[in-house]
C-alpha cells in the first residue's frame, strides 16, 4: 500500500487503510518554511511517533524513533509509478513496519517532525486505520 501527499509546513494530514501489522510505504512531497522542497542538506534530522488513537490513551506515543535522512529524502523529485498525485512528484519515502500498526481494527496516527538544518521543526500527519487479514 502507498499513501501519497503534498504537504507543507504542517501540521498536514493524510489518511490510509492497510492490513494490521504489515508494513506500507508513504510516498509525498515535502516542502520547507521557505516553500522550496526539502533536501538532504538542508534537513538536520527527522523523527516520528506513532499514536493509536483509538486506545484508551490516544496521547500516547506507542512507538517513536528516527529516520535516516539520507534513506528518506530525495534531493531531487522523483516520478516512478509509484506516486499517481501528480508529474511533479515526491521527496520524502519512508517504508513503514507493519510493528507499528499491529492491532486490526485500530486507526494510527504518524506524526513526522522534520527539523531543517536552519528555522523552525514542522510536521506531517497520517492517519492509518488497519483492517484484520483473513
Amino acid at each position: 500500500m502507498t499513501l501519497t501527499i503534498d504537504t507543507t509546513p504542517g501540521p498536514t494530514e493524510s489518511d490510509s487503510t492497510g492490513y494490521a501489522g504489515r508494513g506500507f510505504t508513504i510516498l509525498a512531497r515535502i516542502v520547507g518554511h521557505d516553500g522550496a522542497a526539502i533536501t538532504q542538506s538542508a534537513t538536520s534530522s527527522i523523527t516520528y511517533a506513532v499514536y493509536d488513537r483509538t486506545s484508551n490513551a490516544p496521547q500516547t506515543a506507542t512507538t517513536t524513533g528516527s529516520m535516516t535522512v539520507a534513506s528518506v529524502v530525495f534531493d531531487t523529485l522523483q516520478t516512478d509509478a509509484r506516486w499517481i498525485a501528480d508529474t511533479t512528484g515526491y521527496n520524502f519515502r519512508y517504508d513503514a513496519v507493519g510493528s507499528i500498526v499491529p492491532t486490526a481494527g485500530r486507526v494510527y496516527r504518524l506524526i513526522v517532525t522534520f527539523t531543517p538544518s536552519s528555522g523552525q521543526a514542522f510536521q506531517a500527519v497520517w492517519d492509518h486505520a488497519t483492517l484484520s487479514s483473513y
